[in-house]
């Protein structure tokens, strides 16, 4: 038996922006048949960041603006070359992840986490709050090092984006932010959902992730090139149950549905997801 609870109100639209993005690239990773690389998927595919036979500038789909006009991105990075890597974060679920793969597959990582939890073996740690925006540049430039690629996962509001902008433009020739597609207005959603939309949230956690995503596809990155991932709800080792937007996810969830009891259908139904596995 499935209780459902009062269906949200729909957020407003974020009216479409006149600016053509520049550099900028997006992976919609939430859908059955991703469009992660250019072949027919049938059942959600793991995104790696880190997978040296895959080259992401020639593979990642080229993201159009909301007047649907088609830029060109910038060509020549490939994850072969990258050595070193920087995460921003790293003692999360899924930063925490990306790092330890990273690691495996012998690529120099450094993550940048506030140093209150532990965090994967063999990566090079980093002490900084990224909110305290001069202890975060002492942090990077104690690194010593400029990067290959650069993951920020932890990014949740625009002056995130304009921080790793200023900072990194010079410091690596390719950014990653890890954004949501909780980004989409969840009343206009389509599924199969396309990045081509101006049905955005501007309120909660998905608004100020567009705002993120409007802070580099409105920026000066100079050299750098930059892309953006929507993945939705990640399930892996070490992570909880559940559903979003309820933060505190139900770790017995699968005990609930073994055991038949009631479950909480959050937004009424009115949410659809499709799990990264």
């Amino acid at each position: 038996m499935i209780k459902p609870i009062p269906r949200l109100k729909p957020a407003q639209r974020l009216a479409p922006t006149s600016e053509a993005p520049r550099n900028c690239k997006t992976v919609e990773a939430s859908w059955p048949r991703p469009r992660v690389i250019k072949k027919t998927a049938t059942a959600p595919t793991i995104i790696s960041f880190f997978d040296p036979t895959i080259n992401w500038s020639f593979h990642l789909p080229v993201i159009k603006s909301e007047y649907h006009k088609v830029y060109q991105v910038r060509r020549g990075f490939s994850m072969q070359t990258a050595q070193n890597t920087l995460i921003i974060g790293g003692s999360g679920f899924l930063s925490g992840a990306l790092a330890r793969q990273a690691v495996a597959q012998g690529h120099r990582v450094w993550v940048v986490t506030r140093g209150q939890r532990s965090i994967p073996a063999g990566v090079t740690s980093l002490v900084a709050d990224r909110h305290d925006h001069a202890a975060f540049e002492q942090a990077i430039h104690t690194a010593q090092s400029s990067f290959d690629l650069v993951i920020d996962c932890i990014g949740y509001h625009p002056a995130d984006l304009e921080q790793d902008i200023a900072l990194f433009r010079h410091l690596t020739p390719h950014l990653i932010f890890v954004s949501t597609d909780f980004v989409y207005d969840p009343a206009r959603r389509r599924f199969p959902q396309g990045e081509e939309t101006d049905a955005y949230l501007n309120e909660g956690y998905g608004g100020q992730k567009r705002l993120c995503e409007l802070a580099l596809i409105h920026s000066e990155p100079g050299p750098m090139a930059w892309t953006i991932v929507r993945p939705c709800h990640i399930y892996g080792p070490g992570s909880q149950l559940g559903c979003l937007p309820l933060h505190s996810r139900d770790p017995e969830l699968l005990a609930k549905l073994r055991a038949g009891e009631p479950l909480t259908l959050v937004g009424g139904g009115y949410f659809l997801q499709q799990p990264i596995l």
